[in-house]
């Protein structure tokens, strides 16, 4: 594309999916902003970000070559996301009297990242998902407003959280009612149980996300034996 002006550009470098508009000519997760010509005065760009995640930006402009382009210095910034969050009564009162409840107030407030106090929860360790909510009133009388799930993926022959057999399927052991697992794998009940935590006890949810920690038993790992080879097992004689 033939490009005869001076440009900002920014990418997501955290690979967040794109949620701003940008132009068609350039890749989905690229955003152009034309910036004026007359360098006499400070230009402000306003870029429209409507995900979180880390981003990177440059500044191009014309080359001394025809059609050629040279690209500025890159630099990075954070945008951090907006943790919205049921409020909750005050420890204590406006009498200094301590409420021992810590009940939930209505509406949400933006909880910030520096506010967040959070329990960590061993998903093979809790049981079936019917006996969930004693573990969302512990944390939330603990005074915790966000839970860290360990991997609930299918677990394999360690029966590990973090070896896992299946990454695209929950593990049907979590179920005890087996008919929340068979008509969908489990999605709809983890979706109302995150619900559940948010809603009535204040709690927000993390999950680990860890792609390489997968089982010797895991069925995509036998149809690509090559993804797991160790480096002292490689043939090295080609150098």
């Amino acid at each position: 594309m033939e490009v005869l002006f001076p440009a900002i550009y920014l990418r997501n470098a955290s690979e967040c999916p794109p949620l701003y508009t940008i132009t068609s000519e350039k890749p989905a997760d690229l955003l152009l902003t034309r910036l004026p010509i007359d360098f006499s005065k400070p230009i402000k760009v306003d870029l429209p970000i409507s995900c979180a995640g880390a981003f990177v930006y440059w500044v191009e402009y014309d080359g001394e070559i025809p059609d050629t382009r040279v690209k500025g210095r890159e630099g990075y910034f954070n945008v951090d996301p907006i943790l919205l969050v049921r409020p909750r009564v005050p420890i204590l009162s406006s009498d200094l009297v301590i409420n021992p409840k810590r009940d939930l107030e209505s509406g949400y407030v933006n909880l910030p990242l520096d506010g967040i106090s959070m329990l960590t929860l061993v998903s093979k360790w809790m049981g079936p998902v019917s006996g969930w909510r004693a573990h969302f009133q512990e944390a939330k009388d603990r005074g915790y407003n966000m839970i860290h799930w360990t991997p609930i993926q299918e677990r394999g022959e360690s029966d590990s959280p973090y070896s896992i057999r299946n990454q695209l399927s929950y593990d049907p052991s979590m179920f005890d009612d087996i008919s929340d697992f068979d008509k969908d794998g489990g999605v709809l009940k983890i979706e109302e149980l995150i619900h559940t935590a948010r809603e009535e006890y204040g709690l927000l949810s993390l999950t680990d996300v860890v792609l390489n920690h997968t089982s010797n038993d895991c069925l995509w790992l036998s149809e690509h034996p090559e993804a797991g080879l160790w480096y002292q097992l490689r043939d090295h004689s080609d150098g």
